[in-house]
């Protein structure tokens, strides 16, 4: 039997001497109206592959009602924003393999205001939305994405319900846990400086103040630029011994980006990472294995954590309930232990 130009279920229909009904009913494994035998399942598969049939993607949305499409929404997007590449590879990947495709949006500071909303926004009809925050949160954007009407799944963002994030406190306890198990005792969490730091942050902090209470010993939190440290280090000038002596013995860094950025500092003070001092990072970036002394850091699963949102959502969408609720999905994360930890401690003298 010769393909036909244009195959459509009633093809197939007459070319199985069959109903159109259970040819679809075959084709999307429901149970309908039609009886539909296994034998004949695999006969309308079979042909259907053979002639290499597509479904239309308007009938099928009109079918499952719905569009059959989700928005990816970055809010605000920080510069040094590559886990957002990863995160929406992750979504790109699901929904496709899925039938759903991707609306991507990106938002700055200001666009929450209604006459500002981005185009797709106010004229695309979707599914769901992902929304990749920045930042702490922004009770303008809050009622903007309730305005939509839909569901709603925040990712890399740690909420109770509707939320897919890393475990970003295990993780920073468990490098902080691993500087201790080495031997340091002087260990200081060093972070960006922000007026309101974002829930990654605090996590992070929280789990590194909860390894240094659990061996008794002090906290020590840092923001890049202050007075906690020498201004000489600030300044990339080397340090006198006194300066030094300001130094903690290792550093655990809120980000990958802060800790590459304290390398750079250091050697310009004319100290050594490890041997002067310790650095741990967090994210493993593409940067964290390659730099000039490979970097122990936190293996944040940023494509999985797009791939879980995606799955979220698909099963908010099936509620067919814009209010629905899922609980949070939080991911684990692996430490990944390399050269900037790793000086060996000497007892003090």
């Amino acid at each position: 039997m010769r393909k036909p130009k244009n195959v459509t279920i009633k093809v197939l229909a007459r070319a199985l001497d069959l109903s159109p009904q259970a040819v679809s009913q075959a084709l999307n494994d429901y149970e309908g109206t039609v009886r539909v035998s296994a034998e004949t399942r695999e006969r309308v598969r079979a042909l259907a592959a053979r002639w290499n049939y597509r479904p239309h993607a308007g009938a099928r949305a009109l079918r499952r009602q719905t569009h059959q499409n989700i928005g990816f929404i970055e809010v605000s997007p920080p510069p040094n924003s590559h886990f957002l590449y990863l995160i929406s590879s992750g979504v790109f990947d699901a929904a496709e393999e899925n039938g759903y495709q991707v609306t991507f949006v990106r938002m700055f500071g200001g666009t929450t205001d209604t006459q500002r909303v981005p185009k797709a926004l106010r004229e695309v009809q979707l599914d769901a939305a992902i929304v990749a925050p920045s930042g702490p949160d922004d009770h303008d954007l809050e009622q903007l994405l309730g305005s939509l009407n839909i569901p709603i799944v925040r990712v890399n963002t740690q909420r109770p319900t509707n939320a897919v994030y890393p475990d970003n406190r295990g993780g920073s306890r468990d490098i902080t846990r691993h500087l201790i198990e080495s031997g340091f005792r002087n260990i200081a969490f060093l972070h960006a400086p922000a007026e309101a730091p974002d829930d990654t942050t605090l996590a992070r902090r929280a789990g590194y103040e909860a390894a240094m209470h659990a061996d008794g010993l002090p906290p020590r939190v840092i923001d890049i630029g202050s007075d906690a440290l020498p201004a000489s280090l600030w300044a990339r000038q080397p340090l006198s011994d006194a300066e030094r002596q300001m130094l903690p013995d290792a550093f655990v860094c809120s980000d990958d980006f802060t800790a590459l950025h304290l390398f750079n500092m250091l050697y310009a003070a004319n100290l050594r990472v490890p041997d002067d001092v310790a650095i741990t990072g967090f994210g493993d970036n593409v940067y964290a294995s390659v730099s000039a002394v490979p970097l122990t850091t936190a293996h944040v699963p940023y494509r999985e954590m797009g791939r879980a949102a995606v799955a979220v959502a698909i099963d908010l969408i099936g509620r067919r309930d814009p209010a629905a609720q899922s609980p949070a999905t939080c991911l684990p994360v692996a430490i990944r232990i390399r050269s900037s930890s790793s000086r060996a401690i000497r007892p003090p003298t």
